[in-house]
C-alpha cells in the first residue's frame, strides 16, 4: 500500500511537471510572436490598456493618446515638445504673426492692441490663420535646431517621411492647448496690462498640457507591486522555474536582439525620451512571467494591476507615459534576423518602421549607412 501510494505520489508529481513543460512552451511561442510581430498596432484596444495602466498605477487616465509612427519618431517628438525652444518658437512667432492679422499699424499701448487682437482671435478663421502660421514658423525653426543636436547617423536616419510623422504628432499633442494658451493669456494680459503675461501663460501652458514623465509610476512601480505579490502568492520552486523558462529564456530574442539596439539608436538624439518610455511589445520577454502565474497558476488577483501592461505589450509598441499625454508607437513593419534571432539584413534594412524609420544591422551589430562595412 505504501509502495502504491508512494508510485501515485511520483506519477503526478511527474504530471504535473509535465503539465508545467506544456505551459511554459506555450506562452514562450506566444510571447515570441508578441515581442516579434510586425502586424500593425491594435490602436482601440492598445489605448484602452494605457488608460487601464494608469488607472492601476493610481492615476488619472490621460487626456491624449497621441500615436507615432515609430520609437525613433517617438522620441524625438518628447524632445521637441520638451524642449524651451519649441516654446520660445511659439512665442516669438505669436508676436509676429499677432501684429500681421492686426496690420501695420499697431501700437505699443497694451489695452488697445490686446482687445483688438481678442477681438480678431476670437473668430475661427483668425485662429486657423494664427496656428498654422505658428506651426510653420516653428516647423522651420525647431528643425534646423534639431539638426543642429544631431550626429551624422541620427541625421540619416531622420528622412523626409520621418519628419513628416514627427511634425503630425508634435501638432496633435500640443496644437489645442497652444490656441487655449494664446486666449487665455490675451485675456490676462489686458487685465494685468503687462505683455509679459501672454508670454509666460505659454509657456507654462505648454508645459502644463504634457505634464511630467509618469514612467517610474506607471511602468516601474506596476511592475515591482506584480513581482511583491507574486512573491507572497507563489512558492520559490515556481517562481525560479518561470524565471528560467519565460523571462530568462525570452530576454536575449526579444530585449537583447531587438528592443536594447533600438534603444540604442534612440539614445543617441533623444536619451531622456528613451528612458522615459516602456516598450510595448518588447516587454514580452518579462510579461510572460506574470502571464504564467496568472494564466496557469490562477494568481489573477494578484497580477490585475499589470493587466493594462500585459494588453498593451500584446496590441501596439513603445510608449511615453506623461501624466496628461501618452505617446504610442506603432510595431514594425518589416523585421530580418539571422540564424540566431540577430537583426540582419545584407541588401537592406533589418527593422523598418511606417513612417520610414530604418535600421540597419549585420549579424545584431549596428551601422548607420545602407551600404554594409
Amino acid at each position: 500500500m505504501q509502495q502504491s501510494l508512494l508510485q501515485k505520489s511520483l506519477n503526478n508529481q511527474m504530471a504535473r511537471k509535465a503539465v508545467s513543460t506544456l505551459d511554459f512552451s506555450r506562452l514562450r511561442q506566444a510571447w515570441v510572436r508578441i515581442g516579434l510581430t510586425t502586424q500593425p498596432a491594435e490602436r482601440d484596444a492598445a489605448e484602452a490598456a494605457v488608460r487601464k495602466a494608469y488607472q492601476a498605477a493610481g492615476l488619472a487616465v490621460p487626456e491624449k493618446v497621441v500615436w507615432c509612427e515609430s520609437p525613433f519618431s517617438q522620441a524625438l517628438v518628447r524632445a521637441i515638445v520638451l524642449d524651451p525652444h519649441f516654446a520660445d518658437g511659439v512665442v516669438s512667432s505669436m508676436w509676429v504673426n499677432v501684429k500681421k492679422t492686426n496690420g501695420p499699424g499697431i501700437r505699443d499701448d497694451i489695452k488697445d492692441a490686446f482687445c483688438s487682437s481678442m477681438r480678431l482671435f476670437d473668430t475661427g478663421a483668425v485662429k486657423q490663420r494664427l496656428i498654422n502660421a505658428i506651426k510653420n514658423d516653428v516647423t522651420a525653426g525647431m528643425y534646423e535646431h534639431m539638426l543642429g543636436t544631431m550626429n551624422e547617423s541620427v541625421r540619416f536616419s531622420a528622412t523626409d517621411s520621418v519628419w513628416q510623422s514627427i511634425w503630425h504628432s508634435v501638432w496633435e499633442s500640443t496644437e489645442d492647448c497652444i490656441l487655449t494658451a494664446i486666449g487665455d493669456g490675451i485675456r490676462a494680459a489686458v487685465k494685468a496690462q503687462d505683455k509679459q503675461v501672454l508670454e509666460d501663460t505659454i509657456r507654462s501652458r505648454l508645459t502644463a498640457c504634457i505634464g511630467d514623465s509618469v514612467k517610474t509610476t506607471v511602468w516601474d512601480g506596476v511592475m515591482e507591486n506584480a513581482w511583491a505579490n507574486i512573491r507572497s502568492g507563489a512558492d520559490s520552486k515556481a517562481r525560479v522555474s518561470a524565471w528560467k523558462n519565460l523571462w530568462e529564456v525570452l530576454q536575449k530574442p526579444i530585449w537583447e536582439n531587438i528592443a536594447s539596439p533600438i534603444g540604442e539608436h534612440v539614445k543617441t538624439c533623444a536619451s531622456g525620451s528613451a528612458q522615459a518610455s516602456g516598450y510595448g511589445q518588447h516587454d514580452a520577454y518579462w510579461l510572460s512571467f506574470y502571464a504564467y502565474f496568472r494564466e496557469v497558476e490562477g494568481l489573477e488577483e494578484e497580477t490585475e494591476q499589470i493587466t493594462g501592461l500585459l494588453d498593451l505589450a500584446k496590441t501596439a509598441g513603445w510608449f511615453t507615459p506623461h501624466a496628461r499625454v501618452c505617446w504610442v508607437s506603432e510595431r514594425p513593419r518589416t523585421l530580418s534576423l539571422n540564424d540566431k534571432g540577430k537583426l540582419h539584413s545584407s541588401d537592406g534594412p533589418a527593422l523598418t518602421y511606417p513612417d520610414g524609420w530604418q535600421v540597419y544591422a549585420t549579424d545584431g551589430a549596428l551601422r548607420f549607412s545602407s551600404v554594409p562595412q
